[in-house]
C-alpha cells in the first residue's frame, strides 16, 4: 500500500483491486458524491465531502480512518464504512432505513448483537409510570424471540411487572455504537421444570434458597428496533428513524 499525492492536507492510499476501487475525497464545496464506474454520479447531503470510485482513498475521510493506523485496521475501517454507505444510500440520493432487506435480515442483525452481548438492560415501569432500568444476564432469545431471564422474586422488577407487564429490553453492541431494543410483555414464570432448564450455575451465590427465591421472567416481543453498522442496518439520515420489526406481522 503506497501513498499517492493529492490536493489538500491528506494523502491518498493505493488499494488492491479487491477493494472495489473506491476513494474518499474532500472538496471545499459540493455534497457527498458517489461516482460510479459507468461515469454516473450520486449526490448526497453532507457538504464538503465527496466519494468517488478509483484505486485510491484518503486516509482521513471525515475522521473515520485517520493516518497512522496499522494497515490491517485501516482496511477494516474502510470496508465497514464503504459497506454501510453502499447499503444505506439509495439511488435517489437520500439515506433511508435499511428496511428493504426484509424482516429476516433485521432478526439476523439483532441476533448478532445479542449473541455478542453478555448483559442487557431490562426497563420496567414504576407505580408512577416512570421507567426503571437494571442490568440483567438474559438467555439468548428462543426461536420465537422470547427472552428469558432469572430474578429474585423479592426484587422491584417483579412488583413492577405484576402491576404493568410492559417492558423493554436493551442490548448494546460491545463492538460499536449499534444496539437492539425489544419492546414486549413480561410474564413471571414459577414452573419448576422451566426454572431447572433456565439456570446458570454462577448464579448460585445470589440464591441461597433457590427453590424459594428464584423466578423466571419471559418477555414476549412485540416490537424490535436494531442498528447494526457491520451489516449496514442503520437509521434514516433525515429522520434518524431506526429499522424496526413488528412481531405480529413477522409471525
Amino acid at each position: 500500500m503506497s501513498g499517492v499525492p493529492c490536493a489538500g492536507n491528506a494523502s491518498l492510499l493505493e488499494l488492491p483491486d479487491s477493494m472495489r476501487h473506491i476513494a474518499f475525497r474532500r472538496f471545499d464545496n459540493g455534497g457527498l458524491i458517489l461516482a460510479l464506474d459507468d461515469g454516473s454520479r450520486r449526490r448526497f447531503g453532507r457538504p464538503s465531502i465527496s466519494i468517488r470510485i478509483s484505486r485510491t482513498f484518503r486516509t482521513q475521510p471525515f475522521g473515520l480512518a485517520p493516518a497512522g493506523r496499522p494497515e490491517r485496521e485501516l482496511m477494516r475501517a474502510f470496508k465497514r464504512t464503504i459497506t454501510g454507505l453502499l447499503l444505506v444510500f439509495g439511488a435517489g440520493g437520500t439515506a433511508t432505513a435499511q428496511q428493504s432487506s426484509g424482516d429476516d435480515t433485521l432478526i439476523e442483525a439483532a441476533r448478532e448483537i445479542i449473541q455478542a452481548s453478555r448483559y442487557a438492560a431490562l426497563v420496567s415501569l414504576t407505580e408512577s409510570g416512570a421507567p426503571r432500568a437494571r442490568t440483567m444476564d438474559p438467555f439468548p432469545p428462543d426461536s420465537q424471540f422470547v427472552i428469558w431471564m432469572g430474578t429474585n422474586r423479592a426484587s422491584r422488577k417483579v412488583t413492577d411487572i405484576e402491576r404493568d407487564p410492559r417492558v423493554l429490553v436493551y442490548y448494546q453492541d460491545p463492538g460499536g455504537a449499534g444496539y437492539v431494543t425489544v419492546e414486549g410483555t413480561a410474564q413471571l414464570v414459577d414452573d419448576a421444570i422451566e426454572k431447572q432448564r433456565r439456570w446458570k450455575e454462577e448464579w448460585a451465590q445470589f440464591y441461597t434458597d433457590r427453590a424459594a427465591t428464584y423466578l423466571l421472567i419471559a418477555v414476549t416481543p412485540e416490537r424490535l428496533e436494531v442498528v447494526n453498522y457491520r451489516r449496514g442496518v442503520m437509521g434514516d439520515s433525515a429522520t434518524w428513524r431506526v429499522p424496526a420489526l413488528e412481531f405480529d406481522s413477522f409471525r
